[in-house]
Parts: C-alpha cells; sequence; structure tokens
C-alpha cells in the first residue's frame, strides 16, 4: 500500500507563521481524503468526534479501519488496528497524534489569504510554503478554517526527489453540537493484542 498517512502526516504537521488555537467546541466531521502520486491515487474516508477533551478519529483506508483516540486528562494516545487486531498506546504528541485528526489545525498556520465559502460555511483561508532539501521545489499547503478553528478543507503538494505528492481534504459533513460518551469511545475487544509499537 502507497504511503498514504506518512505523506498526511508529512504534509500536514509543517510549520507556518500563524499560531493556531484548537477548536473549543464539541462537533463531529466526516470527509474524504486523498493522497496521490506518480503511482497513483489512494483515498480514505475519515470520521472526528471530538471534545476539548477528548476525541476519537477514524480512518478507513482500503477497507480497514483504524481509530486514534486522545485522552487530555491522562495525555495518552491510542491507536487501534481492528484488522490486525493490535492497539497501542503512547503519550499525546502534539504535532505527531494531531495530523492524524484533519480537522484540527495543526500547531502554525501560515500567512492568512482571504474569506472564502465551503460547503456553505464562511471560513478563512491560510497557506505557507516548506523549503525542502536543496534543490526540491518548497511544498506548499492551504487549509480553510470556519470560525470555530475547524479545518473543513485542506489541500497540499511536495516534490520529494522528483515525484509530486498531492493531499486534499474535504469535510463532507460538519455537525456543530453535543457528542456523547459513546461515540468518544471503542472498546478495545478482549483477543486485541497491545503490542510496543504499530508498524
Amino acid at each position: 500500500m502507497r504511503p498514504f498517512l506518512f505523506a498526511a502526516l508529512g504534509l500536514l504537521t509543517a510549520c507556518g507563521d500563524q499560531a493556531a488555537v484548537s477548536p473549543v467546541v464539541d462537533f463531529v466531521a466526516e470527509a474524504n481524503s486523498c493522497f496521490a502520486n506518480k503511482q497513483g491515487e489512494d483515498c480514505a474516508a475519515v470520521s472526528l468526534y471530538y471534545t476539548p477533551r477528548r476525541w476519537r478519529a477514524e480512518w478507513i483506508i482500503a477497507g480497514k479501519r483504524t481509530t486514534h483516540i486522545f485522552d487530555a486528562g491522562e495525555r495518552t494516545f491510542t491507536t487501534i488496528r481492528h484488522a490486525e487486531k493490535q492497539f497501542y498506546v503512547d503519550r499525546f504528541d502534539a504535532v505527531r497524534d494531531t495530523a492524524l485528526a484533519p480537522f484540527l489545525p495543526p500547531l502554525l498556520l501560515g500567512e492568512r489569504v482571504g474569506e472564502e465559502t465551503v460547503g456553505g460555511r464562511r471560513t478563512v483561508k491560510y497557506r505557507f510554503a516548506l523549503s525542502g532539501r536543496s534543490g526540491e521545489t518548497p511544498s506548499e499547503t492551504s487549509r480553510w478554517l470556519t470560525a470555530e478553528n475547524i479545518v473543513v478543507r485542506s489541500e497540499s503538494t511536495a516534490h520529494p526527489k522528483g515525484d509530486v505528492w498531492i493531499t486534499r481534504m474535504e469535510a463532507t459533513r460538519l455537525a456543530i453540537g453535543p457528542v456523547s460518551a459513546t461515540q468518544l469511545d471503542s472498546p478495545i475487544p478482549p483477543d486485541f493484542r497491545r503490542v510496543d509499537a504499530l508498524k
């Protein structure tokens, strides 16, 4: 399988100029996220159930489900790979783990370039370029944020080793309002094995 999540992580965690603030409202969001390069295109369905103290992200890539749960009180980040019947618990890393919930803004956003309407919602667009290695074309990332600081669209382009990587995400559903405790959890079945690292 092509490196879908690795590409998403690399393009979504790059730094910009303006500091971001995490959403302070509860919400549920769904999106399609696609990664393309010379080999073709992979798309994933992603859902996020979010409260400021706990959130759960669900990714389905090539029919395989992966769950990520962040607990602010415990400062833990749990990853569950359902097809492999494995799970992993680690301390939360803001840069690494926030990228796995693409509706959340990164630590730094970049330059504010204007306002646009996305899916019927007014948004502010931010854009920045990140220099690559010597001789490489800089990568560029744009994100569209609502007034609640929810990312409803993102587009990134990178040029590693002469290739072109393009990552796109756009929300297909956004519901701001209470999120139930059951939506924030994903019980780990007793036959799932805890591992030290997910490779």
